[in-house]
């Protein structure tokens, strides 16, 4: 799989990725879909994508049987560290039902996230 960043409107493109294997190209426009640094996802019950996205201290969701990057919102996080910000440096994540589990491992704690209301709530750790 390889990603082509495209600066909406230029035409222009930033570097892409190309993920072990080869495979396909998929054009990338939203800039909420530029990860820093995905390091798990998890799939919901609808068949959407959720990713922890540890670089830039957020959740991002991305809807079921879309272009990755055509549709994404940011679930969980205020892209910035720091004891203040929702997240820092999500590690893992994990979806049942209508609920997802977050290791929050800058702010040593495991969040439950409510995938309908959004909200959380600590439940180990600090």
């Amino acid at each position: 799989l390889a990603l082509v960043y495209k600066a909406a409107g230029t035409g222009a493109t930033a570097p892409s990725m190309t993920v072990q294997g080869g495979g396909t190209v998929v054009a990338v426009e939203d800039p909420m879909a530029r990860l820093e640094l995905a390091v798990t996802c998890a799939e919901g019950t609808d068949g959407e994508l959720y990713v922890a996205d540890a670089g830039a201290h957020r959740i991002v969701r991305f809807e079921a049987g879309s272009i990755p990057g055509s549709t994404s919102s940011v679930v969980v996080g205020t892209g910035a560290a720091g004891a203040g910000a929702s997240l820092n440096n999500p590690l893992a994540i994990a979806v049942v039902d209508d609920l997802m589990f977050v290791a929050d491992a800058g702010n040593h704690r495991v969040l439950k996230v409510n995938l309908t209301t959004y909200e959380m709530q600590a439940i180990l750790g600090d």
